[in-house]
């Protein structure tokens, strides 16, 4: 039932253990960047996955949409639950996952607050909406040309937003669509869908000079540069995902935490501030917390998902994120 696969849970745990590094030793500046990019490189292969091998199945589309939300949404309206009864309170933003246009807007994004991880998952929900369109809509040729410009143009869009808003240079899809399209172009790659790997390897050097250039040219953009992790994140995909399963016993850790990441993400901010900042006594509760999630939730609500609205034609072996 769990069709996971070790090497991309893996891959997943050391990008969660990354984000919670950060947010628990703010010391590590970049360990939270670096961990949010890998996420949504491993998302944008998983789901292109998905929706690729499936773009034929009758209905895949509202399928993809009934298990998106067993798998997203329980856990995430326990999160607002939680910040309802505190001095937290969610408004209708977070229900639409529009907080991140909230917060440029007001200018307010609300450093070490609870629901302050969720703009991640605003991105990724917006992502949602996008992909599944280009999926359906475009044949297999105008979606690999469409994946690229979204990635070449995503450092374009990191600089006009930089001279609107700094923070919508993190908080925007369109400026982090170098991750999110290059993991799906990785999932097109294995596929079989590059015609020309020379001029896909000539395609991957663009949005990184571009991002330096960008930065070359205008010395009031100071944003990070962030398609060379986008680049060097989806190359190291391409790898774990050609490479067969593993099972070394010190990579362990990182398969269970990459096993745990949804909850442990929501939550471990959450915990730290109820644990009065213990930092030991923070992972310890939240390493039990995402077990009892996993478990208890997350696992059974999967498992309905799956069985409850299934693919009706055979798919390619796809480790799954629900």
């Amino acid at each position: 039932m769990s069709g996971r696969s070790d090497s991309l849970d893996a891959v997943r745990g050391t990008a969660i253990a990354l984000v919670v590094g950060y947010h628990y030793w703010p010391r590590l500046e970049h360990a939270s960047d670096i961990g949010v990019d890998l996420f949504f490189v491993l998302s944008g292969y998983l789901i292109g996955g998905i929706l690729l091998d499936n773009r034929q199945s009758p209905g895949s589309l509202s399928t993809f949409y009934y298990r998106r939300a067993f798998r997203i949404l329980p856990l995430y309206w326990l999160l607002l639950a939680t910040a309802s009864i505190s001095a937290v309170r969610p408004d209708w933003w977070f229900l639409a996952f529009g907080q991140n246009f909230e917060w440029i807007a007001s200018n307010s994004f609300p450093v070490g607050d609870p629901l302050s991880v969720t703009w991640s998952l605003a991105i990724e929900e917006q992502f949602y909406l996008l992909l599944p369109a280009l999926v359906w809509f475009l044949s297999s040729r105008w979606l690999v040309r469409a994946l690229w410009t979204f990635v070449i143009l995503a450092p374009v869009s990191r600089w006009a937003a930089f001279h609107f808003s700094a923070s919508a240079v993190f908080l925007l899809l369109p400026c982090r669509l170098d991750t999110l399209m290059g993991g799906t172009l990785i999932a097109c790659f294995v596929r079989g869908n590059a015609r020309s790997p020379g001029r896909w390897l000539l395609l991957a050097l663009v949005a990184p000079g571009l991002d330096a250039g960008l930065h070359l040219i205008d010395r009031f953009h100071n944003a990070p540069l962030m398609s060379p992790n986008a680049l060097l994140f989806s190359v190291l995909l391409l790898a774990v995902a050609r490479l067969p399963e593993f099972r070394i016993v010190l990579l362990r850790p990182f398969c269970w935490l990459g096993t745990g990441a949804y909850a442990i993400y929501l939550f471990h901010l959450p915990i730290l501030a109820l644990c009065g900042d213990n930092k030991a006594g923070a992972i310890l509760v939240t390493g039990v917390a995402a077990l009892v999630s996993w478990r208890c939730i997350e696992r059974p609500l999967i498992g309905f998902a799956r069985s409850r609205w299934a693919y009706r034609l055979p798919r390619a072996e796809l480790p799954q994120l629900i």
